[in-house]
Formats: structure tokens, sequence, C-alpha cells
């Protein structure tokens, strides 16, 4: 059962790729992420923190079975094909692109530090010739780049949650006598069994519709107000089925 459940989330996982797929557009957008985490989060009974541990949990052990998958079946004939024992191992497969092996990416690493310092050594190089800048000058000016970058992140973020804060009070404010007034009746109707639940409902449609009607035919209003019945007329002359709570109570 517990296996289950655990494969039911890895497959609400992978449907969320903004959570997994680094090429994803929305996988840094910080906002997005805690909603699809929280999306989890609701339907397994868990807060983002225990979503966050389980994930991370979950793609610890694929990084080492994935790992040792590549490198017993890297030269290995074809009757000495090593499969994971791991049950959710297959169905973790689609992290398997961003998963990088300990040494690949200690080499990445180097490498991207080296390159990062030639860049900076280079970039150094044309600007003090064009500007005569200092080296403690030089010394700010990739920190400088990625502070900006990250301010930008964070303004994008807070952009992003002021409008959806926004957008839900408008929807609040719209609320007026009208909606109160529906979800009383609302309320009311769901007191009742199902069968007075659809007469309520057939008899209060009936009344829309015929003043409705009136309004597209023209027809005054103080003419056709005897006609037509209000509602608490027809929950009034609604006879009740023999087992509903109004025939109970009589």
């Amino acid at each position: 059962m517990a296996d289950k459940i655990t494969l039911n989330f890895i497959e609400d996982y992978r449907k969320i790729p903004h959570l997994w797929d680094p090429n994803n557009k929305l996988y840094t957008k910080k906002v997005k992420r805690n909603n699809g985490l929280q999306v989890l989060a609701t339907k397994y009974n868990m807060d983002i923190d225990g979503v966050k541990k389980k994930i991370k949990s979950l793609r610890s052990y694929f990084s080492k079975e994935h790992q040792k998958v590549m490198k017993k079946n890297s030269g290995a004939g074809s009757d000495e094909i090593y499969v994971s024992p791991w049950f959710a191992y297959k169905h973790l497969l689609f992290t398997a692109d961003s998963v990088t092996p300990r040494e690949t990416r200690e080499t990445s690493t180097k490498e991207k530090k080296d390159t990062q310092a030639e860049v900076f050594i280079r970039e150094s190089s044309v600007t003090s010739q064009s500007t005569c800048m200092s080296e403690d000058e030089h010394d700010f000016i990739l920190p400088s780049i990625r502070k900006k970058r990250n301010v930008e992140n964070k303004k994008t973020d807070e952009e992003e949650a002021s409008k959806f804060m926004k957008k839900a009070t408008e929807e609040l404010n719209q609320k007026d006598e009208f909606t109160l007034y529906g979800q009383l009746i609302a309320h009311k109707i769901r007191n009742l069994n199902p069968l007075n639940r659809l007469l309520a409902q057939q008899r209060i449609n009936n009344t829309l519709f015929n003043l409705e009607m009136q309004q597209m035919t023209g027809a005054a209003a103080t003419q056709n107000a005897t006609e037509i019945p209000n509602v608490i007329e027809i929950f009034n002359d609604t006879e009740m089925p023999n087992d509903s709570p109004a025939k109970r109570e009589a």
C-alpha cells in the first residue's frame, strides 16, 4: 500500500515539470515552484517541508541507483545487464537528465570555475585598459552582476505575488448582497433531502426564467406581479414528500 502511494506521488510530481526540469521556464520561479509543492502537500496531507524531504529522499536514492546501473552496464555484455531492484526506479527515469554523477559534477564545477576565472581576467584586462580601474574595483565586477541578477529575480517573484494578492482581493470585493443571498439559499437547499432539493431548484429556475422572459418582452413588472409567485410562495405551495423534514415535523 505504501509503495502504491509512493508511485502515485511520483506520477503527480512528474506532472509538475517546473519542480524537476531545469529547462522549464518556470523552474527558477519561486512562487510557481511553491504553488506546485502546495498542490502535492494538499493532495497527500503533508506540509511543504514534508514534500521537499520526500522528493529529496526519492531523488537521492534514484541517483545512487542510476549511477549503479550506468556503471555496471558500462561495457557489460548483453547477458550481464544490471536492472535496479528498486520498485520506483523506472518511474523516476524522467529525472535522469537532471541527475549528474558525482565525478562528472565535480569536473563540471571545476571547469565552470575555470571558465568564470578566464572571463573575469579577460573582462578585467579590457576594462582596465579603457577606464584605468584599480584592482580593488575589478574584484566587485562579478559580484555586482550576480547581485543585480538576484535583485531582478526577487523583484519578479514579488510582482507575481502582488498580482496574485490583488486578484484575490478583487474577487473578495466583488461579493455583493446578491452573492451573499445566493449563498444563504444554497445553505438552505443543502439541508433538504435529495427530492426536495430537485423541487426547489426546479421552481427557482422557473421563476427566474419567467422574470427574464418578462424583461425580454418588455412586460411591466406591476402587471405580472400577481401572476408570478415569489420564492417564499413556491416553497409554501410545494407539496413535500412523506419522508421530507417538513412532513416529519408536522
